[in-house]
C-alpha cells in the first residue's frame, strides 16, 4: 500500500508539472465536469487515503485508467470516491490512457453497442465520429454506462492485442533485418501503444461498418476520416489479425480432425461430432488429402 501511494504522488506531481508546462489545446470543448459528491468518512491509517474527497478525486482524473483499477482495488477509499464519480473518474482516465484515441474508441462502442448492429444505428456513429474532433472530451457525449463499457473492453481486449501486435511487429521486423527479435525486452514507447491502440480501434469500426452491410455512402463516409496513415495503419492491423486467425487454426486443425484419437469412440470417419477439417477450401468442396496426424 505504501509503494502505491508513492506511485500514485510520483504520477500526481508529474501530470501537475505537464498540465502547468502545457495549456489545453484550444479546440477541445471545456468538460462539464460535476460537482464533487462526499463520500462516506471510511476509516484508515494512511495520509494518502485520510485526504479530502475533492483530492482523491483529482488524483484519480489524473491516472491512467490500469492505475486508477489498482488504487480501486488497493484502496477502500478510493473505491468509495470511484464509486461515487464512476463517470467522470472513468472519462478522464481514458482520456489519459488513449489520447486523440478517446474519439475511436467512443465510435466502435456506439457501432457495436447495438446487439443487432442496426445498419442506421451504425450510420449515425460514423457520421458522429466525422464531426467529433480528437480533443473532443468524451466526458459530454457518453453515459455513465458507456463510460463502463469502454474501459472494460479496453482493459480485456484491447490493450492485450495492442502488445500482440507490438510483439509481431517486431518479430517481422527482425525477420526482415536478419536480427533476433528484443520485443522481450524492449518496451514500446507511450506514442507508439497510443497509434496501435487508434489502429485497434478503426479496425474494430471498418468490421462493425461491413458486417451489418451497411450502404455505400457509410463505408466512404468513414473512409473519409482517415488520413492516408491512418488507413495504412487499419491495414497493417488486419494483416495482423489474419496472420494470428491463420496461425490459430493451425495450430488447432490437427485437434479437431476427425480422425484424432478423441474421436475414435464416436465411429467411422467423417460422422464424429464436434470434429472439423478445417484445411478443406469451402464446405462445398471436396476433402484435402492430408497425411494421416498418426493418432
Amino acid at each position: 500500500m505504501r509503494r502505491l501511494a508513492t506511485r500514485v504522488k510520483r504520477s500526481f506531481a508529474n501530470l501537475q508539472a505537464q498540465a502547468g508546462a502545457a495549456s489545453p489545446p484550444a479546440d477541445r470543448p471545456p468538460a462539464q465536469e460535476p460537482d464533487c459528491v462526499a463520500r462516506p468518512p471510511v476509516p484508515s491509517d494512511s495520509g494518502l487515503e485520510s485526504l479530502p474527497p475533492e483530492v482523491t478525486r483529482q488524483i484519480m482524473a489524473l491516472l491512467p485508467l490500469a492505475d486508477v483499477k489498482a488504487i480501486v482495488f488497493a484502496s477502500p477509499v478510493f473505491y468509495h470516491q470511484y464509486r461515487f464519480d464512476r463517470k467522470y473518474i472513468l472519462c478522464r482516465a481514458l482520456e489519459q490512457t488513449l489520447g486523440p484515441a478517446c474519439r475511436e474508441a467512443y465510435a466502435a462502442y456506439q457501432c457495436g453497442a447495438a446487439l443487432e448492429r442496426i445498419p442506421t444505428v451504425v450510420q449515425e456513429a460514423v457520421q458522429s465520429y466525422s464531426s467529433m474532433s480528437p480533443c473532443h472530451s468524451i466526458y459530454n457525449v457518453s453515459t455513465e454506462e458507456e463510460a463502463v463499457g469502454m474501459a472494460s473492453f479496453y482493459l480485456k481486449t484491447v490493450q492485450p492485442v495492442v502488445g500482440y501486435y507490438g510483439r509481431w511487429a517486431l518479430d517481422n521486423l527482425s525477420k526482415h533485418t536478419g536480427r533476433h527479435p528484443h520485443y522481450q525486452t524492449v518496451q514500446m514507447t507511450s506514442t507508439e501503444i497510443m497509434r496501435i491502440t487508434g489502429a485497434a480501434y478503426r479496425f474494430q469500426i471498418l468490421c462493425h461498418v461491413l458486417d451489418n452491410r451497411s450502404p455505400d455512402d457509410t463505408v466512404n463516409t468513414y473512409f473519409t476520416c482517415l488520413e492516408g496513415w491512418e488507413a495504412d495503419q487499419v491495414l497493417a492491423f488486419y494483416q495482423f489479425i489474419r496472420r494470428m486467425i491463420k496461425d490459430t487454426f493451425e495450430k488447432i486443425k490437427e485437434d479437431l480432425h476427425p480422425k484424432h484419437a478423441r474421436f475414435k469412440d464416436q465411429g467411422p470417419y467423417p460422422s464424429p461430432q464436434e470434429a472439423f477439417q478445417l484445411d478443406r477450401k469451402s464446405p462445398s468442396a471436396s476433402p484435402v488429402s492430408t497425411p494421416d496426424p498418426g493418432y
